[in-house]
């Protein structure tokens, strides 16, 4: 595979393809098992005398932010790599006012982390690294933390910026709207790279449904009802129904009121899709449904089991190997190990996920087998009530398609499901 100087390349495949594998070999940050030849503007990445060089010349932005974050603050993380090549603080300042703007960050520079959503987490990190003014651009699924419509927004500015620069952009993704913005489409297929028409690539994922417009009481984004055959529900629900009920209810970031006096019920067999823009409390609201955040105002009741699955899988994966993982629920339940084990090989049969891979240690899979492995487990609990946070990120067509199924079993189930899209 050849890319030219100041070419857009998108690179797609299904999950576990090798995509983050290759951009990886590109940027100089993973070592080829098997040596050929990976060379970048006449460099080699994985030659001492090179790898300085390299890393001056090539930025990446990774698929998890948590791994390009190094301190606590957007201003400090940003400023760190153009302070470390000695560029002058005035020059730096500037620099990283005009990208706060464009990647609508400025008011949260001195934020920590742990105060923003992950899709700001993402525009913090992907403005660290075009702070560098790198000659080649390298994004890793990069935008797919945020709403759609805002990530292609982005990524055809940065493109539009790095052609005037004669910039060199290379990026993965599985989503039709952002391969659309690439001078060329590369897909990837059992180690083979081929270069592909847009209309041709398999496993492209279809645009998300639109954002729902109408915001609830109290709350900056909207919840929409949907039975087991995708329509709209606008009917009470009955007393025997309730699965959850929050009243009143009120939650702020320090000064910042996110939710104020919101007030609903959730039911049985019903799929509620959550969707506003950053920053408008949808995370914040499946973690107070769940008890990980504590409300400053209002009460909420849960009548039921209750699960979640939360952005980043890696941060729900800690067993041994795969299928370890996905029996824990079970088994903490009291479950036998042969019942468990029976359960987990069905949900990940389902979910698509190789028998080749259930003995491999979750965090070694790509981030879409990561999302899968994470879903089965959440799936196993069988729970009452599960609540999802962008279940979908990162997945293949087939995955995305998987998982859309299992969901509308548990509908059928009479399941609550409540999903951050």
């Amino acid at each position: 595979m050849e890319i030219s100087r100041g070419e857009v390349v998108a690179i797609t495949g299904e999950n576990g393809s090798g995509k983050t594998t290759l951009v990886s070999c590109i940027a100089g940050i993973r070592r080829p098992e098997k040596i050929g030849m990976v060379l970048v503007d006449g460099l080699d990445p994985f030659s001492q005398l090179d790898e300085r060089k390299i890393h001056r010349l090539c930025g990446i932005v990774q698929q998890d932010p948590d791994d390009d974050i190094v301190f606590d603050s957007i201003i400090r993380d940003v400023a760190f790599a153009p302070e470390n090549i000695g560029l002058e603080k005035q020059r730096i300042s500037k620099r990283a006012l005009n990208y706060f703007k464009s990647l609508e960050l400025v008011g949260k520079q001195k934020r920590r982390y742990d105060e923003l959503s992950l899709g700001e987490k993402q525009r913090a990190c992907i403005a660290g690294v075009l702070i560098m003014h790198h000659d080649i651009l390298v994004m890793d699924d990069a935008f797919s933390m945020m709403e759609e419509e805002k990530a292609c927004k982005l990524l055809k500015s940065i493109i539009s910026s790095a052609k005037k620069k004669g910039q060199t952009v290379i990026y993965t993704s599985n989503k039709y709207d952002e391969l659309a913005l690439a001078d060329r489409v590369i897909q990837i297929s059992r180690g083979i790279a081929t270069q592909k028409a847009l209309n041709d690539i398999d496993g492209v994922v279809p645009a998300a449904a639109s954002v729902i417009k109408d915001t609830i009481p109290g709350a900056q984004f909207g919840i929409r009802a949907l039975g087991a055959d995708g329509n709209p529900i606008y009917s009470d629900l009955t007393e025997d129904s309730i699965t959850a009920v929050f009243r009143d209810l009120k939650f702020s970031y320090g000064r910042e009121r996110i939710i104020s006096n919101m007030s609903g019920a959730l039911g049985r067999g019903r799929y509620y899709r959550i969707s506003g823009p950053a920053s408008s409390g949808k995370s914040t609201f499946l973690k107070l449904l769940a008890g990980l955040l504590k409300p400053t105002g209002g009460s909420i009741d849960i009548y039921g089991k209750l699960v979640c699955g939360f952005q980043l899988p890696s941060s729900q994966l800690f067993d041994d190997t795969v299928i370890e993982d996905v029996m824990y629920q079970q088994r903490a339940l009291g479950v036998s190990k042969a019942d468990a084990r029976e359960g987990a090989e069905e949900i990940l049969t389902k979910l698509g996920v190789s028998k080749k891979l259930w003995e491999r240690h979750p965090l070694t899979l790509s981030m879409g087998e990561q999302r899968l492995v994470m879903l089965a487990g959440v799936f196993a609990a069988d729970a009452d009530i599960i609540l999802l946070d962008k279940p979908f990120t990162g997945l293949d067509s087939e995955g995305y398609y998987r998982v859309r199924m299992y969901i509308d079993e548990l509908l059928r189930e009479r399941k609550c499901v409540v999903v951050v899209e």
